[in-house]
């Protein structure tokens, strides 16, 4: 948790972002006439630098992990996580992360993915338990109701 004053801080500089890159784009729409390279400086550049960031930094989930990969690669993501957290010394010491535990929990999770590809699911099962029957319905009249409350006026001026 963040205390009163970082979060202060934090959120004055999100704000503070914010406006910079509101000057930023002025400033570029002035200077740079045409809109192809307007597109090329606002939306390239950003997106390749989130891509180079997401590359080196982001690490694979555990679940990921468990799924194509080694233990040790799913207590080396494990770890790491651990360390975000400030809980590297209850990682350290914690018995469930074994390598056997960890061997134990992907032989699971495969036998769970085999027992998962079995069973196939219909459009009739979301009518079938009433849980989903619920949602399926309240979700059908949100779309239409939205899409009637979007092309009606549409339609009604042609």
């Amino acid at each position: 948790m963040l205390s009163n004053s970082e979060r202060q801080v934090k959120i004055t500089l999100i704000q503070g972002f914010f406006c910079l890159s509101g000057i930023v784009v002025v400033a570029a729409f002035y200077l740079i006439q045409s809109w192809r390279s307007i597109f090329l400086v606002m939306c390239l550049i950003p997106m390749a630098a989130c891509l180079v960031f997401s590359f080196f930094f982001v690490q694979e989930t555990p679940q990921f992990l468990i799924k194509r990969y080694s233990v040790r690669d799913i207590r080396k993501s494990l770890k790491f996580i651990a360390k975000v957290n400030d809980r590297l010394e209850s990682f350290e010491e914690s018995e469930l992360l074994t390598e056997e535990s960890l061997q134990q929990l992907k032989r699971e999770y495969d036998m769970e993915i085999k027992r998962s590809q079995r069973k196939a699911f219909t459009y009739y099962d979301l009518l079938r338990y009433s849980s989903l029957r619920k949602t399926t319905v309240l979700m059908s009249l949100i779309f239409v109701s939205i899409n009637i409350l979007y092309y009606a006026p549409v339609m009604l001026i042609d």
